[in-house]
């Protein structure tokens, strides 16, 4: 005699997953500006302050990584006189200082290492010309004019007043992490 049993099979499964306001990349960027007098002593320094990746230059990184946006193989930094927000662009709410010998001087970085790149032992130097005051600096993808991409940006934690004949040198150290 043969019996038929019949089993009834059920299976629930579930995932419960929080995704943590860490989660991504994080880019950890600092400058490092220091102001020499004519005589060429140190008058004073910027060490250390943290920067800002605009939201135009967020969108520059995400277009040459992930879409099909042209990469520039130069940058410049800049000096600015008054403070760089996210939302500022190199064609509005840039207020840049001019008062130096040349163009935006060219960010000559030494190659990417543990997830950093920097241009230490390149520093840019601004010989400065005319006495003002000086709020903090900048990077971009053009060397004069209104028409690149404002990457970042840089505060210092005071306003700094610079005169004829002073040197400022900057160092730009880019880093990013998987926050």
């Amino acid at each position: 005699m043969k019996s038929k049993m019949k089993f009834k099979e059920q299976a629930t499964c579930s995932l419960n997953m929080k995704a943590s306001l860490n989660d991504g990349i994080k880019f950890n960027n600092y400058v490092d500006v220091i102001c020499y007098g004519a005589d060429g002593n140190v008058k004073w320094e910027e060490l250390n302050r943290k920067n800002l990746v605009t939201n135009e230059g967020l969108d520059y990184i995400l277009g040459v990584v992930f879409s099909d946006v042209a990469q520039d193989l130069t940058h410049y930094i800049g000096l600015t006189t008054a403070s760089t927000i996210a939302g500022d662009s190199m064609a509005s709410g840039l207020d840049e200082f001019t008062g130096y010998t040349g163009d935006r001087q060219a960010w000559t970085e030494g190659g990417v290492s543990s997830q950093s790149i920097n241009n230490t032992g390149s520093e840019a130097s601004f010989p400065i010309t005319s006495a003002e005051t000086v709020v903090g600096a900048f990077m971009t993808d053009d060397a004069t004019g209104t028409a690149g991409t404002l990457i970042c940006g840089v505060d210092f934690a005071a306003s700094r007043t610079v005169a004829n004949g002073d040197t400022l040198s900057v160092g730009y150290t880019l880093s990013a992490a998987d926050s």
